[in-house]
C-alpha cells in the first residue's frame, strides 16, 4: 500500500506563476521558439474543458496581482501575505527586465507541457515565481 506525504490535494492541476524570456528570432532563419504562454493558452483554447485542464489563467502582472488579491489575500495568514507581496515586487521586476508573466494551470496527466516547462527552466528561459503545490525558493531573475 502507497502512503502519500506531503501535499495532498483532490486537485487534478497544479497552478504556477511563472516568467518567461522573451527572445528575438534567430538572425539567419528567423526562427524563434513559441512563446510558453502562448502555447498553453492555445492548448487550454483547444481542449474544450473549463476544469482541471491545462490551460492560462491571467498574463501580466496587474492581472496576476488583483487575482491574488481576490482569491488568496483574505484567507492566509501574514506569513503567506508577505511572501506574496515579495512575489508582487518580483513580478514587477520581471516584467521591467523584459520577461512576460502569466498564470497557468497545467493538468498532472499533460506530462508534454510539463516537460516543455522545464526545459524551459533548465535554459533559464523560465523562472516559476509561486506555485500552489510546492514552496519555490529564491527567485532568481
Amino acid at each position: 500500500m502507497k502512503i502519500r506525504s506531503g501535499f495532498v490535494s483532490n486537485s487534478s492541476s497544479a497552478s504556477f506563476i511563472v516568467a518567461v524570456k522573451k527572445t528575438d528570432p534567430c538572425p539567419t532563419c528567423h526562427r524563434s521558439d513559441e512563446n510558453f504562454l502562448d502555447l498553453v493558452e492555445t492548448i487550454g483554447n483547444n481542449s474544450g474543458e473549463t476544469y482541471e485542464t491545462t490551460k492560462l489563467n491571467c498574463r501580466g502582472s496587474a492581472a496576476i496581482w488583483s487575482k491574488k488579491e481576490a482569491d488568496i489575500i483574505p484567507y492566509c495568514g501574514d506569513e503567506e501575505k508577505n511572501r506574496l507581496l515579495v512575489i508582487k515586487d518580483k513580478l514587477q521586476e520581471a516584467e521591467a527586465k523584459g520577461y512576460e508573466v502569466g498564470e497557468v494551470e497545467i493538468s498532472y496527466g499533460d506530462s508534454s507541457t510539463e516537460n516543455i516547462m522545464r526545459g524551459l527552466k533548465e535554459r533559464n528561459a523560465l523562472v516559476v515565481m509561486w506555485s500552489d503545490h510546492y514552496d519555490v525558493k529564491g527567485i532568481e531573475l
